[in-house]
């Protein structure tokens, strides 16, 4: 592949849109591949399968051989366990975008022999892993730069994403909003490769949208307290979810490595065993969402199948097997939104109220924004898989209540959870935000040396001597003109330069220009690339300085307008600089 591309004289960026495009084509292919591989597996040993009569001992078993087969594939290749999102982000972040192809593999196996056989997880982070291990194969087979790889396992991330979930704009969000930050530069490159992956997905498994809902009206205001229950209670179960696992998976990786290995059929055997009495808890079960949102299901049901979902999917994650939690947020999102909303509908049956299945829909929103922290992705994902636009009010007041509650009861997201129990500390959310929301002129200092143009060579490096410094800003009859550096003066000076002005030795870099109203993150970086100071301008007067900073300024700031309980960890910075 290597050869084709230098035959046809690309140069790096060109390059980079072509695997843009390939990424997306061939995550698209794979992730088919994986959902054909996963239903067919699930079809073949429950197709036939009563569901309204359980207690049948096929389900343990089914559920129980499948977990051996997966655990085996797992025992093989161990770097397939989890749900996918926090290795992608691990591989971004600390790899410089390197992902096997044997854990890729081993996720596609492990992850589609499991949840196929009735672990009750999803399939959307594996797929994302999918995704982001083909985009990773693809930069390694045409050399591409540490920045173009780290660029293109999130694209290949949000195309894998997009095959499964049919559904481009939540990929492209989520990938932004959990994996990567916000990144305008990367914005046209994820949604190329994210509406090509769906493209393909369209064409071989259909258009359809994933759930099938009537078209719901919001009740009236007397409604919002009911949604703003459903946020609480939302936000709460969410916490107690990310705890679960948390308390579980740390449990697990203290057992010998003997039993680790095992521990994952421990798991599905859990779900065989509650699929005695409720098989729907079962693998992904979207079958049984779209009940809840066309309301299908009793109340006791709906109670029963949330409880069971949320207890088995973190039974499941805790001991190990390969799967996401993406679809099982939703799942126990539409379960406890049809409970809210029928006990709503018993309470006050003579209100305008909203349709049930307008709750379970809601729900659906509100787990997954206080399970995964991406309040934008679950609004946006909501419309985009149901193709339902009316309920936007609740789902926004909803979602942001869970969020908030979850963030509180549980501080550290899931993802960053999971990193840190496998030794890898990811960059905290919490302190990426204070210095995102800091601006220079919260950095600035004003206590700096500056030089006057007139001055010689020689005078000068007599004022600085025995001074930290490494670069002055100067001026001419008050206005900025530049830097000057103390190495290129004090060569000048071994060069018998030491008379001449120091306007000759001034460097005036417009991209080394910052400005008051500017995030501090991108002086940051600028400073993390080897310049020692930025000089702060006015808009209305670039020759106008009003401070510098320095990285010892922006880093001080960030401590003090960080929480007490959130330490300003130097790699937070660290990890904005090489963004």
């Amino acid at each position: 592949m290597l050869r084709l591309l230098r035959r046809l004289r690309l140069d790096e960026d060109r390059t980079f849109w072509v695997l843009v495009l390939a990424t997306g084509a061939l995550a698209g292919i794979m992730v088919v591949l994986y959902h054909i591989f996963l239903d067919t597996i699930y079809t073949w040993l429950y197709g036939n399968l009563n569901f309204n009569h359980p207690a049948n001992w096929r389900f343990v078993v089914y559920a129980t051989l499948g977990g051996v087969v997966a655990a085996l594939v797992l025992r093989l290749m161990p770097q397939s366990r989890g749900s996918g999102v926090a290795q992608t982000k691990i591989a971004i972040l600390a790899r410089d975008g390197f992902i096997s192809m044997r854990s890729t593999m081993g996720k596609f196996l492990a992850s589609g022999i499991g949840i196929g056989s009735g672990q009750s997880m999803g399939p959307e982070g594996p797929a994302l892993h999918i995704g982001a291990g083909v985009a990773s194969l693809l930069g390694r087979l045409t050399a591409s730069s540490k920045t173009k790889m780290q660029q293109l396992v999130p694209v290949g991330a949000a195309a894998g994403l997009a095959a499964i979930f049919n559904a481009p704009i939540t990929a492209m969000l989520f990938v932004m909003e959990e994996v990567t930050g916000f990144n305008s530069p990367m914005l046209g490159s994820t949604i190329l490769a994210a509406v090509t992956a769906v493209i393909v997905r369209r064409s071989v498994l259909g258009t359809g949208a994933l759930f099938t809902v009537p078209k719901y009206t919001m009740g009236g205001l007397s409604d919002l307290l009911a949604f703003v229950i459903m946020g609480v209670i939302g936000g709460a179960a969410s916490a107690g979810f990310s705890k679960g696992i948390e308390w579980g998976r740390e449990h697990m990786l203290r057992s010998p490595k003997q039993v680790r290995y095992w521990l994952p059929v421990t798991g599905s055997l859990f779900c065989g065993l509650v699929a005695m009495a409720y098989p729907q808890i079962l693998s992904v079960g979207y079958n049984w969402v779209d009940d809840a949102l066309n309301n299908r299901l009793l109340l006791s049901v709906l109670i029963w199948l949330a409880v069971l979902k949320l207890v088995s999917t973190a039974v499941c994650y805790a001991t190990g097997n390969s799967g996401g939690i993406f679809a099982p947020s939703l799942y126990i999102g539409a379960m406890l939104g049809g409970s809210v909303g029928k006990v709503a509908h018993l309470l006050f049956p003579a209100s305008r109220l909203s349709d049930i299945g307008a709750y379970a829909l809601v729900g659906m929103g509100v787990m997954f924004a206080g399970i995964n922290r991406t309040p934008i992705t679950s609004i946006f994902m909501i419309f985009e898989v149901t193709q339902d636009y009316n309920l936007i009010l609740p789902l926004m007041v909803a979602n942001i209540i869970a969020y908030a509650i979850a963030s509180r009861l549980q501080p550290e997201g899931l993802y960053e959870t999971l990193a840190r129990q496998d030794g890898v500390i990811l960059p905290s959310r919490k302190n990426e935000y204070v210095l995102r929301r800091l601006r220079n002129e919260d950095a600035l200092d004003h206590d700096y040396l500056s030089l006057q143009a007139d001055e010689t060579v020689e005078q000068v490096l007599h004022r600085v001597e025995g001074r930290e410094e490494t670069a002055f800003p100067v001026l001419a009859d008050g206005s900025f003109i530049g830097l000057a550096q103390r190495a290129q003066l004090t060569k000048a000076m071994a060069e018998g330069h030491g008379e001449d002005p120091l306007s000759r030795w001034t460097d005036w870099d417009h991209a080394l220009l910052a400005f008051p109203d500017e995030a501090l993150d991108r002086s940051l970086e600028l400073l993390g690339s080897g310049h020692p100071i930025l000089p702060v301008v006015s808009r209305l007067n670039a020759h106008q300085l009003l401070g510098i900073l320095t990285t010892g300024k922006i880093l001080r700031t960030f401590g003090m307008a960080a929480r007490p309980d959130s330490s300003p960890l130097p790699e937070a910075a660290t990890h904005l600089q090489e963004k």
